[in-house]
């Protein structure tokens, strides 16, 4: 999926070494950055203690107006492997990893976020098994590293989650594993490895123009092109778990809501019956999410616009929990309602 939007930000010259002769590496670790100067130190260290030698790492500069360029540049001037771009105003990690991957010149391609870290082996491991595998891209589990914690306190997803049908992954396992109020972590903070020549081939990137979701909505892009996604159930990804939560973002469900509809019109694309059948459900879920998000907050006019009127069994459901929402607020005010 291309993004939706031209790059507002053109990216000036990368300020790593680019070397003519030197070989290619075997894997472009792509780092978005905004305002990341206290912790992506240790990223890019992670992505330089690589046992596989043959890497080199994109750190993009989303509009940073702390000291995340100063570092970058400071990597790049120390070591070939690192090249840095820098984009004058943010757009967001979607963009500044398209920004990335554009420059990029590994057989694969490995995103990292700025805040967290790989295990030393984790990009030897990863090619290993693609390779072995035949896969066009592959994820492990990920150590979760609470913040304030000493180490890892856990795992995301779990040995059984990511052995249980370990792929190749259609688009209705994606959907399934990615439902609303399901136990244990949706597959959309997965952080694949992916040949980049398939994204290439295929004119695959994430999503720039969507607020949340990109990231399974990338998932789903390749999937729907006959991308072949498998789990390894080792976890050699640290997610450093930040204190506030995404989930608790402001009308993220209605973000959440406008993505799974750009997932329905990938599996209507495909033909994918039982994807089409449980993104649909998933539907309902989020729209049911965000039309409680938008009368929690008071606008009305969001909320009666997201009532579901062709849709009688839901707009029953729908209308009480827009008329608890209104009274609970007029009684918050002193009023009384029926």
């Amino acid at each position: 999926m291309q993004d939706a939007m031209p790059d507002p930000n053109p990216v000036p010259a990368d300020a790593g070494h680019a070397g003519a002769g030197r070989p290619l590496p075997i894997v472009s670790v792509i780092i978005p950055a905004h305002q990341a100067a206290g912790h992506l130190g240790a990223a890019i260290a992670s992505v330089q203690a690589q046992t596989l030698a043959a890497v080199e790492a994109i750190v993009v500069d989303d509009g940073s107006s702390d000291g995340t360029w100063a570092l970058i540049a400071a990597a790049a001037a120390s070591d070939p492997r690192i090249r840095g771009l820098r984009r004058p105003a943010a757009g967001g990690p979607a963009a500044a990893r398209n920004a990335g991957l554009r420059l990029a010149r590994g057989a694969w391609v490995a995103p990292l976020d700025a805040d967290d870290t790989f295990r030393p082996d984790r990009l030897a491991r990863l090619v290993a098994a693609a390779e072995a595998l035949g896969a066009d891209l592959v994820a492990d589990d990920q150590l979760v590293w609470p913040e304030g914690a000493k180490r890892p306190t856990g795992l995301l997803f779990g040995r059984a989650a990511m052995a249980g049908h370990a792929g190749p992954l259609t688009l209705a396992e994606l959907a399934r594993r990615d439902m609303p109020g399901m136990r244990g972590a949706a597959i959309g903070y997965a952080k694949p490895l992916v040949r980049r020549d398939f994204l290439t081939r295929h004119g695959i990137a994430w999503e720039a123009a969507a607020r949340s979701g990109e990231d399974l909505l990338f998932l789903a892009d390749c999937v729907a092109h006959g991308g072949r996604f498998w789990l390894l159930p080792a976890a050699r990804y640290v997610y450093r778990r930040r204190a506030v939560s995404e989930s608790r973002r402001p009308g993220l469900a209605r973000l959440q809501a406008a993505t799974n509809r750009r997932l329905r019109r990938l599996a209507r694309g495909v033909g994918d019956a039982e994807a089409q059948h449980l993104l649909r459900q998933r539907q309902d879920l989020l729209d049911r999410a965000a039309l409680a998000d938008a009368a929690g907050a008071a606008e009305w006019a969001a909320a009666f616009g997201g009532l579901r009127w062709l849709r009688p069994r839901l707009l029953a459901g729908d209308a009480r929990l827009l008329l608890g929402a209104l009274r609970r607020r007029l009684l918050r005010h002193g009023a009384t309602v029926g």
